[in-house]
C-alpha cells in the first residue's frame, strides 16, 4: 500500500473532511461564576498579547485566562508558551473539534482563585 507514506496525516478523519483543523479554534469564555460571557473565534497565528484586547473587552477589566488541562486541573495561560500549547492542544485534538472553554479571570486573581476551587473541593461553606 503505497499511501502508507505520510500515514499520519492522512489518520486524521478532519484532515480531509469539512473541518479544517488548525488555522482556527473556538474559545468559549466563561467568567468565574460560571456564566458563559460570549464565543470568540481565535485564529492561531493570533498571539496572546493580540488576543487579550479581545477578551479584556468580553470581560470589562483586564483580565488572565485559564483552562481546564482535561483531567480536572485549571491551568493559567501566562505566556506566549503557555497560549501556543493551549492553542496546539485545541486544534490538534479531534475530540474537541476545534472548541473549547476558557475562564476570563480578572487579572493578578489567579491565586485567590485557586484557594477559592481548593475550599470548594474540601467541600467548605
Amino acid at each position: 500500500r503505497s499511501h502508507h507514506q505520510g500515514a499520519a496525516e492522512l489518520d486524521d478523519p478532519q484532515a480531509n473532511g469539512g473541518v479544517h483543523l488548525g488555522d482556527r479554534v473556538k474559545i468559549c469564555c466563561f467568567n468565574e461564576s460560571d456564566e458563559e460571557l460570549r464565543e470568540v473565534m481565535v485564529n492561531v497565528s493570533q498571539t496572546l498579547e493580540e488576543m487579550l484586547v479581545h477578551f479584556e473587552d468580553v470581560l470589562g477589566e483586564p483580565c488572565m485566562l485559564a483552562y481546564d488541562n482535561g483531567v480536572g486541573v485549571d491551568l493559567p495561560i501566562e505566556s506566549e508558551d503557555d497560549w501556543r500549547m493551549f492553542l496546539r492542544m485545541v486544534a490538534t485534538t479531534p475530540d474537541l473539534e476545534g472548541t473549547y472553554d476558557v475562564l476570563l479571570l480578572p487579572r493578578g486573581s489567579w491565586e485567590a482563585y485557586q484557594r477559592k476551587v481548593a475550599e470548594q473541593e474540601e467541600g467548605g461553606p
